[in-house]
């Protein structure tokens, strides 16, 4: 992967850089949480915190279960930036506000970024409550971040995206998981832009296309983060089945990924203090 560290930094992020310098560790690994996971953040030490109306350039986060925060602290001893809440493409936002926290993670010289997602199940052997270990993902929102970037300032023109989930994190991840007995899948993500939750006919076509949940977020964010050379690990909660036929709610969602919240918080702490980062 190439070394990005010489980029000029993006004029939308140099009032959050000014506004945090002297706050933030270069060793530090960031996390985005998603719907109805922003109690992950409890466990920091010492939290300082931001509201991303102060923070600057910071896109505004309007959906329910997204606290819409910047949280620093310590984790078991490891320095940590966690955004609490992110932008999505549904609500209006261009691929750049997407990623806006993984290109401030970049900018403030994160070691690596943890994506994590409520998610609907297509795979049959997939049941609410259950942690997803993303392996790889299927960019179906329309949108590629990385062609946003002028193609003279593109290194390299066509990025590669094989690698975008850091296998050896996910290796590591796997191993803990494994031996604190904490249960996972580890699946292939489809995200899509949204609002609408799927069909029946669309969940099918997703299963036939290799996916084993469906996200409206993350995609983005993970293939941006690869491109700029932040190793990504992603983890999904499986809050509900794709296309139930009794229906899907956004409260139901967030009550399903508030009590596997937890467990994803217990995995997520000793994760930042044992994994070679």
């Amino acid at each position: 992967m190439l070394d990005r560290s010489t980029l000029s930094v993006p004029s939308d992020l140099a009032g959050a850089l000014s506004q945090l310098r002297g706050r933030v560790q270069p060793d530090a690994v960031g996390l985005v949480l998603g719907s109805g996971l922003g109690a992950v953040a409890d466990f920091v030490d010492e939290p300082w915190s931001l509201a991303y109306e102060r923070l600057e350039g910071a896109p505004a986060c309007a959906v329910e279960g997204h606290a819409g925060d910047l949280v620093l602290g310590k984790v078991e001893g490891r320095e940590a930036i966690i955004f609490r809440g992110r932008a999505h493409l549904y609500e209006g936002h261009d691929p750049a506000e997407v990623t806006y926290a993984v290109r401030l993670l970049k900018a403030l010289g994160a070691r690596a970024v943890i994506l994590t997602t409520a998610v609907g199940a297509v795979n049959p052997d997939y049941a609410v409550g259950d942690l997803m270990f993303i392996r790889d993902h299927l960019n179906l929102t329309g949108q590629d971040p990385v062609g946003h970037v002028p193609f003279a300032e593109r290194l390299p023109a066509f990025p590669s995206m094989s690698r975008c989930y850091d296998p050896q994190l996910l290796e590591r991840l796997t191993e803990l998981a494994f031996a604190l007995g904490v249960s996972y899948h580890r699946g292939v993500l489809a995200g899509v832009r949204g609002p609408c939750y799927e069909t029946p006919a669309e969940v099918r076509a997703l299963r036939v296309l290799g996916a084993d949940a469906v996200s409206m977020s993350t995609v983005l964010e993970a293939g941006f983060a690869h491109y700029l050379g932040l190793p990504v690990l992603g983890l999904g909660v499986v809050a509900n089945r794709a296309a139930d036929a009794g229906g899907v709610a956004h409260a139901a969602v967030l009550e399903a990924v508030g009590r596997a919240a937890p467990r994803l918080g217990d995995l997520l702490r000793t994760a930042l203090a044992e994994l070679a980062w």
